[in-house]
């Protein structure tokens, strides 16, 4: 009998308990809730706001152009180098340069659906604001993967 033969396999229930604990990990909790609050304003911008303009009675050609806030999830990759290229100006120099841009990006985002939540969707505000949170959502993830 061999070593390898001899050792007790684990059972399925402490696999799974062993694979559940890797979520419990402080950094991957962060990444968790980072990934979500990135990918919020696509959920938002994509459907939801989507079906509300056309609850109010916004024209379609505007809900079609208004569909293109999601372009910015489809160029991550060539906005990351514009983002490393700039730097924020306080949180930069508080935080670091990503964490600055995690946390300046973050802020906008939670202005934009605030305030997206409070206008009317057929007003520009809400366009504006959807636009913004369209741009910071795709900032926030890059900016923390890069920095841990």
């Amino acid at each position: 009998m061999t070593a390898a033969e001899g050792a007790q396999k684990p059972s399925l229930g402490q696999r799974w308990a062993r694979a559940a604990a890797v979520f419990l990990d402080p950094r991957v909790l962060i990444i968790l809730l980072l990934g979500f609050s990135s990918g919020l304003p696509l959920a938002l911008s994509g459907s939801t706001l989507l079906l509300w303009m056309k609850d109010v009675g916004v024209d379609l050609g505007t809900i079609g152009l208004f569909a293109l806030v999601g372009v910015p999830y489809t160029i991550k990759f060539l906005w990351a180098p514009i983002v490393d290229a700039f730097e924020v100006p306080i949180l930069g120099r508080v935080l670091g340069h990503r964490r600055g841009w995690l946390v300046f990006s973050q802020l906008l985002l939670m202005a934009a659906i605030l305030l997206l939540g409070f206008q009317d969707p057929s007003s520009p505000i809400s366009n504006i604001s959807g636009s913004i949170g369209a741009w910071c959502g795709p900032t926030a993830m890059p900016s923390w993967l890069r920095s841990s």
